[in-house]
C-alpha cells in the first residue's frame, strides 16, 4: 500500500487505471494507422488520463509494455502491409508523452495525494536488484514474498484455504500481492498450474492467429493486438497483485480473452 491510495472520487485504486488500458493500445494504433474517428481519439486521450490519475505503479509499468509492443506492431505492419505515415507515428507518440507528463506533474504538485512519492518508489524498486534492496524500498513485498516461499515450502501440494497466506502490512495482515505464489502456496501445485493456465494459455493461441492473419483487414489486426496487449498485461499484472473477485479486476482478461477468441475465430472462418 501506498499514500493517496485508499480511494477517492479521482483515484479509486487499482480500477481506473485498469479501464483505462481496455483501449489504450488499440485506440493508439487507429490513430497511428489512419484507421480513426474523433471518437478514438476521445477514448485515447480518456484512456491515458485514467491510467496516469490512478497513480498505480503497476500502471506505469504496463505502458513501458505498451510502447514495445506498439513497436513491434509498426515494425510488423511496415513489413507485411503498408508503410505508415512518419507524422501520424510522431504526433501521436509525442501527444501521449505530452498528456501522461501534463497530467503526471499536475498531480505530484497537487500535495497529499502521495504521487511523487510512488514514483521515487517505482525508480527504486526497477533498481532493487538484491532482497536487500527490494527490503529497503517496499518492505512489505519482500515479507510477503518471503512468507509465500515459506508456505510453499511447507505444503507444496496441498495448501491450508484461499486468502490463508498473508503478510504484515501498514494495515495489518494482508493477502500476497503475487497471485501465481499466492495460489500456490493456498490451493496447492494443482491450483497453481490450473490458474497459471487461465493466465498464460490465450497468449499463445492470440499470437499465432496474429502470425496467420497476414492478410487479414486492418480493423481485425487492431482487434487481435490489442486482445494480445490485454492478455499481456493480465498475466503481468498477476506478478504485483493477488486474486480478487471483483470484476473491475478481471476485466482486461474478459475483454482480452473476448478479442482474441473472436479474431481467432475470423481468421479461421476467412
Amino acid at each position: 500500500m501506498a499514500t493517496g491510495r485508499y480511494g477517492n472520487l479521482l483515484n479509486s485504486p487499482g480500477s481506473l487505471w485498469r479501464a483505462g488500458l481496455l483501449a489504450f493500445l488499440s485506440s493508439g494504433l487507429r490513430l497511428i494507422c489512419g484507421n480513426a474517428g474523433p471518437w478514438h481519439g476521445l477514448v485515447f486521450v480518456c484512456s491515458i488520463f485514467l491510467i496516469a490519475v490512478d497513480g498505480s505503479r503497476t500502471a506505469y509499468l504496463m505502458l513501458c509494455v505498451a510502447c514495445a509492443l506498439a513497436v513491434l506492431v509498426l515494425d510488423r505492419e511496415v513489413r507485411f502491409h503498408r508503410a505508415l505515415s512518419p507524422y501520424r507515428v510522431l504526433s501521436v507518440t509525442v501527444g501521449s508523452v505530452g498528456c501522461v507528463g501534463l497530467i503526471a506533474a499536475i498531480l505530484i504538485a497537487i500535495p497529499g495525494l502521495g504521487f511523487a512519492e510512488r514514483g521515487s518508489t517505482l525508480i527504486h524498486l526497477a533498481g532493487a536488484l538484491s532482497w536487500y534492496g527490494l527490503h529497503q524500498t517496499d518492505g512489505y513485498r519482500a515479507e510477503a514474498l518471503g512468507t509465500v516461499v515459506r508456505q510453499i515450502r511447507a505444503h507444496p501440494f496441498v495448501g491450508l484455504g484461499m486468502g490463508t497466506t498473508t503478510a504484515d502490512s501498514t494495515i495489518g495482515p494482508m493477502v500476497v500481492h503475487m497471485s501465481y505464489l499466492q495460489t500456490w502456496a493456498d490451493i496447492g501445485v494443482a491450483g497453481f498450474l490450473a490458474f497459471s493456465s487461465l493466465m498464460l494459455g490465450a497468449i499463445p493461441a492470440a499470437w499465432r492467429a496474429i502470425q496467420t492473419a497476414v492478410g487479414a483487414n486492418l480493423r481485425l489486426r487492431l482487434d487481435q493486438y490489442g486482445g494480445l496487449y490485454l492478455l499481456l498485461c493480465w498475466a503481468l499484472t498477476g506478478l504485483f497483485h493477488p486474486i480478487s473477485t471483483e470484476l473491475s479486476e478481471w476485466i482486461m482478461f474478459i475483454a482480452g480473452l473476448a478479442l482474441a477468441q473472436r479474431s481467432i475465430g475470423q481468421v479461421r472462418a476467412s
